[in-house]
């Protein structure tokens, strides 16, 4: 998915001023389209199979590729849950007819994206100077919130993609917040603008996932 997801995105040019959407350009995921099923946050919080699952790996990369290239964020959204191996409070998530990820080619000259898998990375650029300087902070986490569920009391689910039989341990997490201030000035130093990027992401329970497929 991560993989179809960069070829369908490289090669796009976002002339000036225009606003590229994630959505639009990369188009519906299906399986007639070559997208997989992979682990996705269904709405009750619990990773499921759905197609196109891994895609937010790819917003993702291109959210700190825009971050840091300088050019303003129209829309982004964190994840529900935290993911650990993503940059703090600079993760996206995308899906068909929900959150997009936008951002607006404002430095007056167009640019490229170029996107690419190989030897098992992801790799995504902003092609074109913006001759622009980036700084940020990042918070601590805030606004702590304890699962309601415990190892001892676990939620239960039960999965069709587990073999009937099998019961897999999931183990919970703390709820947090954090803010990422963003800060962009042009080649004298002169601020341009400043974003902030508020992250509250939901206590991840403790699960004891009960297969029943066949």
């Amino acid at each position: 998915n991560i993989a179809l997801a960069a070829k369908l995105v490289d090669g796009t040019i976002v002339e000036p001023g225009e606003v590229f959407s994630l959505n639009e350009t990369m188009g519906p995921r299906s399986v007639n389209r070559g997208f997989d099923f992979a682990p996705v946050i269904a709405g009750d919080g619990v990773l499921r199979q759905g197609v196109g699952g891994g895609i937010c790996q790819y917003a993702t990369t291109l959210f700190n590729a825009v971050f840091f290239a300088g050019l303003p964020v129209v829309e982004r959204h964190p994840h529900g849950l935290l993911i650990a191996h993503y940059p703090v409070g600079r993760d996206a998530t995308v899906s068909w007819g929900g959150p997009d990820f936008k951002f607006r080619n404002d430095a007056g000259k167009a640019v490229m994206i170029r996107s690419w898998v190989e030897g098992g990375a992801l790799t995504v650029a902003i092609v074109g100077k913006t001759g622009r300087k980036v700084a940020y902070t990042t918070s601590h986490y805030y606004d702590i919130r304890k699962p309601s569920s415990t190892r001892a009391d676990p939620r239960i689910v039960h999965d069709d993609d587990v073999p009937a039989g099998v019961v897999r341990w999931e183990a919970g997490a703390k709820g947090k917040s954090v803010r990422v201030v963003r800060t962009v000035r042009d080649a004298s130093g002169a601020v341009l603008f400043r974003e902030t990027y508020v992250s509250v992401y939901a206590p991840r329970d403790w699960i004891k996932r009960v297969g029943t497929g066949g």
